[in-house]
């Protein structure tokens, strides 16, 4: 699977509030997959859980390591 589509997917389950699915998806996710941007919204998947103000997806990203000075 391309990085890309890591990406998409992550910050799709973000979006569905899928906790379960975010959790599994970060766990041997590279620091490029946690910190990319989603190819059509251009957000990262914490920009994406905070926005909908999701605190337990927030805290499971940060505890995944990631950054949270993200630029674009």
């Amino acid at each position: 699977m391309s990085r890309q589509r890591q990406i998409d997917e992550l910050t799709q389950a973000v979006a569905d509030n899928d906790e379960r699915k975010v959790r599994r998806l970060v766990k041997n996710a590279p620091r490029a997959v946690l910190d990319g941007l989603d190819s059509e919204d251009k957000y990262t998947a914490l920009m994406g859980a905070a926005y909908h103000n999701n605190h337990a997806l927030v805290r499971v990203l940060i505890r995944a390591k990631c950054d949270l000075e993200v630029r674009h």
